[in-house]
């Protein structure tokens, strides 16, 4: 793990100083905005590629929590389907609204999140009133 941790300490010192001799560069006028931004595609690519690498190997060496993260996964994933299945496309009609964005695929989508957000926010409320009450009566 030593090496693990040279390895990730030496290439996030080398991002950083990329990014500031870029920020330098251009600040100076030396450079324009187009290597800045395929810079930060770059690192938002590296960090995408990061935040999905490491869990997985973190799972693969530890598959006892593996476990119960595909568990927590399948039941975010029913709630979900849950939601979709409730939520509505039907168009509005508001009087005076021409926005292109009252679409049934649009409304679908809304729907769902707001019913995700829902659900989710009343199972975490029936379980901190379940915490509260059961220790009190410990």
């Amino acid at each position: 793990m030593n090496l693990i941790n040279k390895i990730t300490k030496f290439t996030l010192y080398a991002l950083l100083g990329i990014s500031v001799l870029f920020g330098v560069l251009f600040y100076l006028g030396s450079i324009s905005e187009g290597p800045l931004i395929y810079l930060m595609y770059a690192l938002f690519g590296i960090t995408a590629v990061i935040a999905v690498g490491f869990p997985v190997v973190y799972m693969i060496l530890n598959p006892k929590t593996a476990k119960n993260t595909l568990i927590g996964l399948a039941f975010l994933a029913v709630v979900v389907l849950v939601s979709y299945l409730l939520a509505s496309d039907k168009v509005m009609t508001i009087v005076g609204y021409t926005g292109t964005d009252n679409n049934p695929e649009t409304l679908k989508q809304v729907g769902t999140g707001l019913y995700t957000t829902y659900i989710l926010f009343g199972l975490a409320f029936l379980t901190i009133l379940y915490t509260e009450i059961s220790s009190s009566f410990k």
